[in-house]
């Protein structure tokens, strides 16, 4: 449930207008995009034209498991050198919604969902050349067994210098373990 306060509830009530927030954190720093048709300056600067389509976020009291798809232009330089050259798997990437007046001066930010990027996938058209990213929720790794994890992230503690698992968010299918294969 949220807390809001009065002003802010009457600032929902009536007309407003909204702008979502896509912040991905990688080793180098972060990158910053909106859906909003200018750059907004929010704490950080936003660029606009680069976040091409944002999916439908449904907030609400319960923890979900899910897994969301965001959808760059891969056009931009930013995107074009951190996700064909740098290491983003199992990158946090959080998504907030702020909230304007009429004077356009943002009055409410709420954290709509917080996740882990898990894959990538690339298309270009004549038109287009875009990367479609995938994250899962921060509750995804609840249903992973207690102690290590076959990530990129884990390994990295024990062995700094070890590159095994870079690629293991890219295997769509459950490999089973001890199990003889068919």
């Amino acid at each position: 449930m949220l807390n809001l306060t009065s002003a802010q509830k009457a600032l929902l009530a009536g007309e407003h207008s909204y702008a979502n927030l896509l912040t991905i954190k990688l080793s180098s720093g972060f990158l910053r995009f909106t859906d909003a048709p200018h750059d907004i300056e929010f704490g950080a600067k936003y660029l606009s034209g680069i976040w091409i389509k944002c999916p439908s976020f449904q907030v609400d009291g319960k923890p979900k498991i899910n897994e969301v798809n965001f959808k760059l232009s891969a056009v931009s330089p930013e995107v074009h050198a951190v996700f064909f050259n740098q290491s983003w798997l199992n990158r946090k990437v959080s998504v907030q919604r702020i909230f304007f007046n009429q004077e356009m001066t943002v009055q409410l930010a709420l954290q709509l969902w917080e996740g882990l990027l898990i894959n990538r996938d690339g298309s270009e058209s004549i038109n287009e050349a875009s990367i479609e990213l995938s994250a899962a929720s921060i509750w995804a790794d609840f249903k992973a067994a207690r102690g290590r994890r076959t990530n990129e992230a884990s390994q990295q503690l024990f062995f700094p210098n070890d590159k095994g698992f870079e690629f293991s968010g890219l295997v769509r299918k459950d490999i089973p373990w001890g199990k003889p294969t068919s």
